[in-house]
């Protein structure tokens, strides 16, 4: 029997935005919403807004992409923004799949900020919440939020958006059909020319000063 797919996402990315309608082509998806900045930190590693001619380039091709795929779509602005808020949100409506992607339309459809008063305003409409930031503050959703944290980087998530089947790591949205593949084929990993990479050994190391 299939375990189940999780799928961690940031709203803070562009593109778990973009893969966000593919869920449906997997059963028993797991909605596990993580701090992406907690990763980066894990894994001492520098998100792409971190370097600026990396962040320029993300932003084109986020855009390059929705409008090849016919995705209505608009950058907030300021980017990066602080998730947190709509994080907790997500995970206080139980993890929907529905009042997901309803937070992440309002963000990167409309543009509009988890800090702005009108982001609340839209989001009770099509959520029904209604309540305040102290509800989404509790400890047992802060608790939950640190959970899938430590989940994702005990199973070797490094960034977002990451499909996990079957425990093996799929991140980022070119990796879509990569990851459906496997779902409908488990053996696919199992294959010759994927047992050889295993055996690859790392020839240098970058050094750190």
């Amino acid at each position: 029997m299939r375990k189940e797919i999780y799928w961690f996402f940031d709203f803070l990315s562009p593109f778990a935005f973009l893969q966000i309608e593919k869920l449906s082509s997997f059963e028993n998806i797991i909605c596990k919403p993580v701090l992406f900045a907690g990763l980066l930190n894990h894994w001492e590693n520098k998100g792409p807004a971190e370097i600026e001619s990396k962040r320029i380039f993300t932003y084109r091709y986020a855009t390059w992409l929705a409008h090849k795929t016919n995705t209505n779509f608009k950058m907030p602005n300021p980017h990066p923004f602080n998730p947190l808020a709509a994080l907790r949100l997500a995970i206080y409506l139980n993890n929907d799949i529905d009042h997901i992607k309803s937070i992440f339309k309002l963000i990167w459809e409309k543009g509009l900020l988890p800090d702005d008063e009108k982001f609340w305003i839209e989001i009770s409409k099509t959520t029904g919440f209604s309540g305040s930031l102290e509800i989404i503050s509790s400890r047992e959703v802060k608790d939950e939020l640190r959970a899938n944290g430590e989940m994702a980087i005990e199973k070797g998530v490094f960034g977002v958006p990451t499909f996990l089947v079957d425990d093996e790591v799929f991140w980022g949205v070119d990796a879509t059909d990569f990851a459906l593949e496997f779902y409908k084929n488990p053996e696919l990993l199992a294959e010759e020319k994927y047992l050889e990479i295993n055996n690859i050994e790392t020839g240098a190391a970058r050094s750190r000063r």
